[in-house]
C-alpha cells in the first residue's frame, strides 16, 4: 500500500510542476530562458516584459520577467491583480542573504503598519528560501483571492501568504525604493 501512495504522491508533484510553465514558446533574456506563458489554478499569465540586471554595470546578477493576464499591459504590474515575477540568477546567493534583503526591502517599500500586519507571512516566506547557484530561478505567482505561490526552478516551495502579503512582497521590486529602480522601470516599459 505504501508503494502505491508514493507513486500517487510523485505523480501529483510531477503534474503540479508541469502545469506551471507551459510549453507555448519562450524568450531569451540574457542567458536565461523565460516561458511565454505561466499557468496556475486556471489562471494563465503571459510574459509582458523582461530585463537583465548588472550591478554597477560590471557584474551580472539576474534576469527578470513579469507576467500578467493577456489584456493587461506591463505598466499595470504595480496595480492589484493576478501577476507573476520570475527571477533567474547569474550568481550564487545564500538563503540567509535573501532573507535579510527581503526584510530590509519590505520595510523600505511598505508602510510599517503593513509590514507589521504581514510579519508572520514574511517569516514563512523567508523560511522557504534556498541557496541559488547560477541558472537557478525563483518565481512568485499570485492569483488574486488564492494567494502567492513561491517556486524554485518550477518546483513549489510553498504558499507564504495571501493578497495583502503578495502585494507587499512585489513592492520589493516595484515600490518607491526598490531593489533596482532601473530594473523596475525597464520591466514596466513592456519590452522583451
Amino acid at each position: 500500500m505504501r508503494g502505491k501512495q508514493w507513486i500517487i504522491f510523485l505523480s501529483i508533484i510531477l503534474l503540479a510542476a508541469s502545469g506551471f510553465a507551459k510549453d507555448k514558446g519562450s524568450h531569451k533574456i540574457a542567458d536565461h530562458t523565460f516561458p511565454s506563458v505561466l499557468e496556475r489554478d486556471g489562471t494563465t499569465l503571459s510574459l509582458k516584459s523582461g530585463t537583465h540586471y548588472r550591478y554597477m554595470s560590471m557584474f551580472d546578477v539576474l534576469s527578470a520577467g513579469i507576467y500578467l493576464p493577456n489584456n493587461v499591459p506591463a505598466k499595470d504590474f504595480v496595480k492589484p491583480g493576478s501577476k507573476a515575477l520570475r527571477l533567474c540568477y547569474d550568481r550564487k546567493f545564500s538563503a540567509e542573504e535573501f532573507s535579510k534583503v527581503t526584510v530590509d526591502f519590505m520595510k523600505d517599500n511598505n508602510p510599517i503598519e503593513v509590514v507589521n500586519e504581514v510579519r508572520k507571512e514574511i517569516d514563512v516566506f523567508n523560511s522557504l528560501y534556498e541557496a541559488v547557484v547560477p541558472g537557478d530561478c525563483y518565481a512568485l505567482f499570485y492569483v488574486k483571492g488564492k494567494g502567492l505561490v513561491f517556486y524554485k526552478n518550477d518546483r513549489v516551495l510553498g504558499t507564504p501568504g495571501q493578497d495583502k502579503f503578495a502585494e507587499a512582497v512585489f513592492r520589493i521590486w516595484f515600490g518607491p525604493e526598490p531593489f533596482s529602480s532601473g530594473m523596475r522601470d525597464d520591466l514596466l516599459e513592456g519590452k522583451i
